[in-house]
């Protein structure tokens, strides 16, 4: 395939009258952006894949926390609750039998 690229290039090049020598340079100039432009779109790819990893790994962190956070939260409501119904039931008690206030 690469092969068949370059020949398609030198046939090109050669159309708009340079040598030989000119052809293979400009072909390996070419080829030489082709390199650094694979080289990056490799680096972009593994830089995706290990931002995804780190991102699956806060989602789940994030679901962690919430869930906690969730039960903290009933947690906290029944215990408000309790500590009510103890306030409304402390007075009553500590009222002297017969006495209202």
């Amino acid at each position: 395939s690469s092969g068949i690229n370059a020949e398609y290039g030198e046939a090109r090049l050669a159309k708009h009258g340079m040598s030989k020598s000119d052809q293979d340079r400009e072909i390996a100039k070419q080829m030489g952006v082709i390199r650094d432009l694979h080289n990056r779109l490799q680096s972009h790819m593994d830089t995706m894949q290990d931002l995804n990893r780190q991102l699956s790994t806060l989602n789940q962190e994030n679901y962690r926390l919430k869930s906690n956070l969730e039960k903290e939260a009933i947690l906290r409501r029944s215990l408000e609750d309790d500590m009510e119904t103890l306030r409304n039931d402390i007075p009553s008690r500590q009222r002297p039998a017969g006495k209202g206030r």
